[in-house]
């Protein structure tokens, strides 16, 4: 399964909107997330894996509590294989914007079939 496959798949219950780099309205409820790439493993002069470093950025009004959304979030992404996310606020007066960082190796030969 792909990193991107795995990220919506891991956020799809939730019920909000989910998209690869993109944003949406400042009063919606979302997520978007990103990520770069290293490569790693490598052996015959070529790497084997690739270690992502993932963003998950999640959108909210201001007046929401999210404080059980985060908590869910965090567990719903290290139960789709990637490591436990560190945490970010990043909101202002726009709205809430929290940031969970985490980190998912795969296969670069294979589709993510490890």
């Amino acid at each position: 399964m792909t990193v991107d496959k795995r990220l919506t798949e891991a956020l799809k219950p939730f019920g909000d909107d989910i998209a690869n780099a993109v944003t949406f309205s400042k009063n919606k409820r979302y997520y978007a997330f990103n990520y770069t790439t290293l490569p790693i493993a490598f052996a015959d002069n070529e790497p084997h894996y690739e270690r992502y470093l993932v963003q998950v950025h999640f959108f909210a009004p201001l007046a929401e509590n999210i404080t059980k959304r985060k908590k869910e979030t965090k567990a719903a992404l290290f139960r789709a294989g990637f490591t436990w996310p560190t945490v970010e606020d990043a909101s202002d007066s726009d709205g809430r914007h929290i940031i969970f960082e985490c980190e998912i190796e795969e296969g670069i030969n294979d589709d993510g079939e490890v």
